[in-house]
């Protein structure tokens, strides 16, 4: 497992005081890490409409803690979120939110969830009915 040591120190600025005070800050971590068993894999020519090619890959976690492992493309779960996080206040200058970390597969907190189900409501109910569109637009007679 991979250790990193960490050093940091923080200025601290009182109100009303010139004064800053360096806080040094020390820790270590382990830096999550993937095992795979091919380095490069490569696939033949594969025609268009076609069944394809596979190949199988194994992958390893020789660390001691879970590690989530997906692909972006493929993940239902992390396309939801993603949905859901881009309808949110509150992200920074840098385009960051902070959120509280979570465990291997837990969901986005359940007050993001709501708010984003209580957005979804509001939507629904400003969203004319069809059949507004269509007489909007008959030609008249």
């Amino acid at each position: 497992m991979f250790q990193k040591f960490y050093e940091q120190r923080i200025p601290i600025r009182m109100a009303k005081s010139s004064q800053v005070i360096l806080l040094l800050c020390r820790g270590q971590g382990s830096e999550p890490r993937l095992d795979f068993d091919l380095n490069m894999m490569q696939f033949g020519p594969i025609l268009p409409h076609s069944a394809g090619d596979e190949k199988e890959v194994i992958v390893k976690n020789p660390c001691a803690f879970p590690i989530e492992f997906y692909n972006l493309e493929f993940d239902s779960q992390y396309l939801e979120e993603e949905k859901m996080l881009r309808l949110m206040k509150g992200y920074d200058e840098y385009n960051t939110i902070l959120l509280p970390p979570r465990t291997t597969g837990e969901k986005l907190p359940p007050e993001l969830l709501e708010y984003f189900e209580g957005k979804c409501t509001v939507e629904v109910e400003m969203t004319p009915w069809p059949w507004v569109q269509i007489f909007r637009h008959m030609p008249e007679v």
